[in-house]
C-alpha cells in the first residue's frame, strides 16, 4: 500500500521498468508525497521502500536488492554516497565443533572445493575472518556452477570451517558509492554476508572504510550507514534489526552487534531462531552499534565460576547454580542474588550442570 496517496499498489507509484540497454519499457505514475513501496518476488524476502517525493523532483532513482528467502542469516551492508568504499566483515570468535574442539577455517575454492588454510589475519594469536582480502586477486561475487539459472549462484568468496559444513560468505562486494551509473543513476548497492550452518560461537558483523594504506587516517564514516540483519531457520528468513549509525559520525570501524550460537532446546528468546530443523542449536543478534578502534578492541574470555562452602569442606551441589551473561556496561550484583546491569546487552542464561558437584565450572 501507499502512503502518500492511500491506493493499492501499483496504481499509487510509478515504477520504470528499463531493459537491458537502458531504455525505458514501462512504469506506474507516482505523486508528491511521502510513500511507502513494497517490492516483492517469489523465492525473495519482502523489501519496504520508504521515499518522499518533493515538489519539482522528475526522477527518483533507487537500487533494490531482495534477499533469498532460503533460510540463511545474512547481513546486509547500506550507505549513501561517501565514502566510496566500505566493507562487510564477519569475525568468528570462539566457534566449536560438536566435540567441543576449535573450529580450523579455511579458504574454501568455489570451482574446485579444495580448502586452504589461510593466514592469520593480522597475528597468530587471532584466527582468519571473513573479508574480501582472503581473495585479494578475485572479485568477490557469485557463480553459476550448476548451469541452472533457477537456483542461487554461489558465492566465490567466502570462510568454511574445515571438513565441515558452515559456511561465511560475502556474496557481493561494492566500490563505487557516489559513482554516476552513466544513465544519471547513483546505484549506491549494499554488500552482503552470508552465514550458513554455524556452530557455537559468536559471529561479529562490522562495517570498515576502506584506505591504502590501512592505516591513512581519511576517509572516515560520512554518509549514513545502516546494517540490516536476517535470521534464517533453515527454511525462510526474517528481518530482526537495522542498525544505523548517523552521517558524519567519523572513525573506520563500526561494530553493528553479534550472532551467538548455542545448543539449546528451545528457541524463544527475543531476536531469535532455531537455526536449522532438527538441529538443538539456537541463534540469536545482539545489537551493539559502535564506532570502535580495531575490531578486535572488544574480545570474550571464558568466564570460569567457583562456588565453594564457607561453613565445611563439602562440595557444593552446582546443579542448583544459575548464570547470566551480559555484554559490556556495568552489573551490580551486591548484597543480592539479583544482578541489576547498566548498558549491557543480554546473552543468555542457564543453569551449570547437575553432574557439576564441586570444583570449577567454564563455560
Amino acid at each position: 500500500a501507499d502512503g502518500g496517496l492511500k491506493l493499492p499498489y501499483p496504481e499509487a507509484g510509478r515504477i520504470e521498468y528499463v531493459g537491458p540497454g537502458g531504455e525505458f519499457t514501462g512504469g506506474e505514475i507516482t505523486l508528491q508525497g511521502e510513500h511507502t513501496w513494497v517490492i516483492e518476488s517469489p523465492g525473495y524476502a519482502a523489501y519496504t521502500l520508504h521515499f518522499e517525493v518533493l515538489p519539482g523532483t522528475t526522477v527518483l532513482s533507487f537500487s533494490i536488492y531482495l534477499i533469498p528467502d532460503d533460510g540463511a542469516t545474512r547481513a546486509v551492508l547500506r550507505w549513501g554516497n561517501t565514502p566510496e568504499d566500505l566493507d562487510i566483515m564477519v569475525l568468528p570468535q570462539g566457534v566449536t565443533t560438536a566435540g567441543g574442539s576449535p573450529v580450523v577455517w579455511a579458504q574454501r575454492d568455489v570451482f574446485t572445493g579444495v580448502d586452504t588454510i589461510p593466514p592469520p589475519t593480522n597475528s597468530e594469536a587471532e584466527p582468519p575472518y571473513l573479508w574480501w582480502g582472503l581473495y585479494p586477486d578475485e572479485e568477490c561475487s557469485c557463480t553459476d556452477n550448476d548451469g541452472d539459472p533457477s537456483t542461487y549462484c554461489d558465492a566465490t568468496c567466502f570462510l568454511a570451517a574445515e571438513f565441515g559444513n558452515v559456511k561465511l560468505s560475502i556474496d557481493r562486494d561494492d566500490i563505487s558509492h557516489g559513482v554516476d551509473d552513466g544513465q544519471g543513476n547513483i546505484p549506491n548497492s549494499p554488500e552482503i554476508a552470508t552465514m550458513r550452518d554455524m556452530l557455537p560461537g559468536v559471529y561479529r558483523v562490522y562495517a570498515n572504510v576502506y584506505t591504502f594504506p590501512a592505516d591513512a587516517p581519511e576517509p572516515q564514516f560520512d554518509s549514513e550507514v545502516l546494517v540490516d540483519i536476517w535470521l534464517g531457520d533453515g527454511v525462510n528468513i526474517f528481518a530482526v534489526d537495522t542498525v544505523t549509525l548517523p552521517a558524519g559520525t567519523g572513525g573506520k570501524w563500526f561494530f553493528a552487534g553479534y550472532v551467538l550460537v548455542t545448543r539449546a532446546p528451545v528457541c524463544d528468546g527475543a531476536n531469535e531462531k532455531r537455526q536449522k530443523t532438527g538441529l538443538l542449536l539456537c541463534h540469536s543478534w545482539y545489537r551493539v552499534g559502535g564506532v570502535v578502534d580495531t575490531p578486535r578492541g572488544v574480545d570474550f574470555w571464558p568466564v570460569y565460576l567457583e562456588l565453594t562452602d564457607a561453613i565445611s569442606v563439602d562440595a557444593v551441589d552446582f546443579s542448583r547454580a544459575t548464570y547470566e551473561v551480559y555484554y559490556g556496561g556495568s552489573c551490580n550484583c551486591f548484597g543480592t542474588i539479583n544482578c541489576v546491569c547498566t548498558d549491557s546487552a543480554f546473552v543468555l542464561r542457564g543453569q551449570v550442570g547437575p553432574d557439576n558437584t564441586g570444583g570449577t565450572e567454564g563455560w
